[in-house]
C-alpha cells in the first residue's frame, strides 16, 4: 500500500515530544535525524490538545539548514496535520528554495502558505528557472465550502500533491475540491535539488510565519491519487 511504502517516504518530522527526521533509504529503512526547533516560545502540545508543536513565536520554525536534498522521480506530495488560532499574514507551512536571498535569485521552489491571514491556501513551484506556477483557493463568498484551512480551533490533515504533468491538487482530511486543483502548473524537478533554503513553518525571510500548530509532517517523492490520501489522512 502506498501509506507503508518506505521507498516513497522521504522526510518525516513527527512534532510530538521529540523532534526527528525518518528519511527512507535505498534499502527502504528508515534512518533517524536529530533536528533543532528554532526559536524561544515554540512548544509541544499535549495528547489532550491533539500533540504536535506549536509554532506560536516570531523566531518558531524548523531549519534544516543549506544544504537540504530532496529528488522526486515521480511527482510529489506534502502532507501534515494543521491548526491555527490566528493566521500570520502569508504564514508559510512549507518552504524549499535554492539560490540568493529572493525568489528572483532562485531557480528552483516550492511553497505551501495560508493567503493574506485568510484560510484560503497559496502554492507555488518553479523548476530550473522556468516560468513559476501557483494558485490561490477561492475565498469562499461563492461556496462557503471552497474555504480550503479548517476554521480556527481546529485540526485538519492537508496535502498537496503534483503530478510530473504539473497537474497540482490540495487535499484536506482526505478530501478534494475541483476548486482546490490546477491542471496547468509545474511538475516537480526529477532530478535532485539541493535547497539552500529550507523551512517548515517559515519562508526565506523572517516576515512570514506560520505561526500555527503543525504535527506529523511529510513529503513523499510521488503524487498519489485521491484514494490514497484519503489513506494516509486515515492513517495518520
Amino acid at each position: 500500500a502506498w501509506v507503508s511504502d518506505p521507498h516513497a517516504l522521504v522526510h518525516h518530522w513527527e512534532l510530538n515530544e521529540e523532534i526527528g527526521v525518518k528519511e527512507a533509504t535505498d534499502s527502504g529503512s528508515l534512518a533517524v535525524f536529530a533536528l533543532t526547533l528554532k526559536g524561544d516560545n515554540a512548544a509541544f502540545l499535549g495528547p489532550d490538545a491533539g500533540g504536535g508543536a506549536a509554532l506560536d513565536g516570531a523566531g518558531d520554525y524548523l531549519d534544516f539548514g543549506t544544504g537540504f536534498a530532496f529528488a522526486a522521480a515521480d511527482g510529489f506530495s506534502f502532507a501534515g496535520w494543521v491548526r491555527h488560532d490566528a493566521f500570520q499574514y502569508s504564514g508559510e507551512i512549507l518552504h524549499l528554495r535554492d539560490g540568493g536571498s529572493s525568489y528572483g535569485d532562485s531557480t528552483n521552489w516550492i511553497s505551501l502558505l495560508n493567503h493574506d491571514r485568510t484560510r484560503r491556501a497559496r502554492v507555488d513551484i518553479m523548476n530550473n528557472g522556468g516560468t513559476a506556477k501557483g494558485f490561490t483557493t477561492p475565498d469562499g463568498s461563492t461556496d462557503p465550502a471552497d474555504l480550503f484551512f479548517p476554521p480556527a480551533g481546529q485540526w485538519a490533515h492537508v496535502a498537496w500533491t503534483v503530478t510530473t504533468a504539473g497537474a497540482f491538487a490540495l487535499y484536506r482530511d482526505g478530501a478534494t475540491r475541483d476548486s482546490w486543483k490546477k491542471g496547468d502548473g509545474v511538475a516537480i524537478n526529477p532530478n535532485p535539488v539541493v535547497y539552500t533554503s529550507a523551512f517548515i513553518g517559515r519562508s526565506w525571510t523572517d516576515a512570514y510565519y506560520w505561526g500555527c500548530k503543525l504535527r506529523d509532517v511529510r513529503l513523499y517523492a510521488h503524487a498519489p491519487g485521491a484514494d490514497e490520501v484519503a489513506s494516509l489522512a486515515a492513517a495518520q
